[in-house]
């Protein structure tokens, strides 16, 4: 798509906004922010650790991760306030109060 001008920017900018404002006024408002966090993982945790660690839901303001490694396991525990911190700070508000890895 090619923009023909600043009003069409302008204009994508305010249907980015108010379909945000739908999601999180409706039931989707976990999923919408689950597709936030996936969008920048990579960069909330590092390229490494996201290829390892992957997210399988939130649900309530409880992230769940999956890892198949012990070691990438106990590296979420270490890390797991730093993440939160990152995380809400990347959604504007307090999104995540616990994260739980499997």
């Amino acid at each position: 798509m090619i923009l023909e001008n600043f009003d069409d920017l302008k204009n994508i900018t305010v249907l980015d906004k108010v379909i945000e404002e739908i999601a999180l006024s409706s039931n989707l408002k976990d999923s919408y922010l689950e597709s936030q966090i996936k969008s920048n993982w990579s960069k909330l945790i590092g390229e490494v650790p996201s290829k390892h660690i992957k997210i399988s839901r939130l649900k309530e303001k409880v992230l769940y991760l999956y890892t198949q490694s012990s070691t990438w396991r106990t590296e979420i525990r270490l890390r797991e306030n730093k993440i939160k911190e990152d995380i809400n700070k990347l959604l504007n508000e307090c999104e995540i109060n616990s994260i739980i890895v499997r």
